[in-house]
């Protein structure tokens, strides 16, 4: 379903006046919306809600969890640059307040004739704690999609000039690898034991700072990054820790962040 919604504070309940101007609005938004929907393939038959809120960021999850939603989709703000994630105000609310996964596109993102074609597990630091993986798992196998896990890891070149040669660097990249893919195989391994994941790769994209990190790593048209909560989340919230942030930032595709459970 596509929802929009109308921001009423209700400051001036009962006035005739301010009724009747959201009515007013209410009216557009539904045109608006309706006319988008009918230029899109299948938009026909999608429900389009108008609700009144407090807030846009509150009137959409509340239209979510009235309706059993699996998922809230946004887009990313109109400041942020083009082919890259970028938080808004609303956006940012969104990510931080939802107990349902949040799917963010990158700006002007366009989705290629066809299905979501894999989606890929951000795997590292505390948003490990959310059990991301086997969250993952269980919407590739709901979805019938492929399961891929990444990891990333940043290794400034300032902060290794003077202590490390580079061979050493690599070496210590080398051996972190290692470990991230036995970390994530261990995982793997636990979650075949509740449901069926078949063969899953295991990429590791380096770089000296985030976006060189995710560049370096293959990307499907149609594929979708999934991010697990940090540590300081709420359990049964979404809440992005510094990783899942930066991580965030740079993707090139749309992201889906998990909540913490």
């Amino acid at each position: 379903m596509a929802v929009a919604v109308v921001e009423d504070s209700g400051a001036r309940a009962g006035d005739p006046f301010q009724q009747e101007f959201i009515d007013h609005l209410t009216g557009l938004t539904e045109a608006a919306l309706r006319s988008v929907l009918d230029e899109m393939p299948g938009g026909a038959g999608i429900p389009a809600i108008v609700t009144p809120g407090p807030s846009t960021a509150a009137g959409l999850l509340q239209v979510a969890y009235d309706h059993d939603a699996a998922l809230v989709v946004v887009g990313s703000s109109s400041s942020g640059l083009m082919g890259r994630l970028a938080l808004g105000s609303v956006t940012d609310r969104i990510v931080h307040t939802a107990r349902i996964p949040v799917a963010i596109a990158p700006r002007g993102y366009e989705l290629e004739p066809g299905r979501i074609t894999r989606i890929t597990a951000g795997y590292g630091g505390a948003a490990d704690e959310s059990g991301l993986i086997a969250a993952t798992a269980e919407l590739t196998r709901r979805w019938s999609l492929p399961l891929r896990v990444v990891s990333f890891t940043v290794r400034p070149l300032a902060a290794f000039a003077a202590t490390a040669t580079p061979g050493s660097e690599q070496a210590m990249i080398d051996r972190w690898i290692d470990q991230t893919r036995d970390a994530v195989t261990a995982e793997l391994a636990e979650v075949r034991t509740r449901i069926h994941v078949p063969d899953t790769e295991v990429v590791v994209g380096t770089g000296p700072d985030w976006a060189t990190a995710m560049d370096k790593v293959t990307w499907r048209p149609g594929e979708i990054l999934a991010l697990g909560s940090g540590a300081a989340g709420v359990v049964s919230q979404v809440f992005p820790g510094t990783v899942a942030n930066r991580i965030l930032r740079n993707s090139p595709v749309p992201v889906i962040l998990m909540p913490k459970t």
